[in-house]
């Protein structure tokens, strides 16, 4: 396997795991959607075709519900595979890879990433810089979410930056969820009762206006005011080590509706229903 060696880490870069030439294939079926099947052909090994299907659908409802377009960075990490768990479903841009100074994240199929330490250090490194790219994710108008499988008291980060706390989800700190997005450096704390599983959603809508949902409702509001965007990339499963929990997927992109955010929920959840995740 092709290895890339990055200033200050050395990581996996999964876009050196796509091939050269487009591999075409369909199991002689012609029902996958196109966002799915453009997804197969950067990959090595296709899904089975069970697999395929589950991808098929999960996608087909994003784009009837108008999430499709909105997103940068889609990742699956729960599925068969370690390889195809790290490739961007949306686009062939922003592949994800490893930040490994210290220890080793642990692939289980059909489950997803644990393993995770400190931000830049042991974690998955989505090299999606808000700042550099040129993407949907802006300011004002951002999303990112997550799903996790676990929810032990030491839940800690699951999506960082290291930057000054402008983009962070910790679903279960010291009682609460402690967020940001694209904020001034103060994490906004919201009592958590309950513990850190399931779906977590951050969204920015304006300069004063963001939340943060869970599992499809929403959660809690804040005025916090905005700030440029972070020029360090989105890291995910941060802290997974110490609490044995594990980050089936990742997204962000532009900010959803409330229904949309609904139908992301519902979509991924059949998704990882599907595959025996949850």
């Amino acid at each position: 396997m092709a290895l890339k060696i990055g200033r200050r880490k050395l990581f996996i870069g999964a876009a050196c795991l796509v091939p050269a030439k487009s591999l075409a294939w369909s199991h002689g079926i012609s029902a996958f959607s196109p966002q799915s099947q453009q997804f197969f052909d950067r990959l090595l090994t296709p899904p089975s075709e069970a697999l395929a299907s589950y991808y098929s659908a999960f996608t087909k409802s994003l784009v009837t519900a108008g999430i499709w377009q909105n997103l940068d960075v889609l990742a699956l990490y729960a599925t068969q595979g370690s390889d195809a768990s790290l490739i961007n479903l949306s686009q062939s841009s922003f592949q994800e890879g490893f930040d490994t100074i210290s220890g080793n994240m642990t692939f289980a199929s059909n489950v997803g990433w644990t393993g995770g330490g400190a931000p830049g250090q042991n974690d998955i490194n989505t090299f999606f810089n808000p700042s550099a790219a040129s993407a949907n994710y802006s300011q004002n108008n951002a999303m990112f979410c997550t799903w996790q499988i676990g929810g032990n008291a030491a839940t800690g980060l699951i999506a960082d930056s290291a930057n000054d706390n402008a983009i962070l989800l910790a679903p279960l700190q010291g009682g609460n969820i402690d967020w940001a997005i694209n904020g001034n450096g103060a994490l906004v704390s919201t009592a958590n009762s309950g513990d850190g599983s399931g779906f977590w959603l951050a969204q920015r809508t304006g300069t004063n206006s963001s939340a943060i949902y869970r599992n499809g409702a929403l959660a809690a509001t804040s005025t916090n005011v905005s700030a440029a965007l972070t020029n360090s990339d989105i890291v995910v499963g941060t802290s997974t080590a110490s609490s044995g929990n594990s980050v089936a997927a990742f997204a962000c992109g532009a900010a959803l509706t409330a229904g949309q955010i609904t139908a992301l929920y519902d979509a991924m959840f059949a998704y990882l229903r599907a595959v025996g995740a949850i």
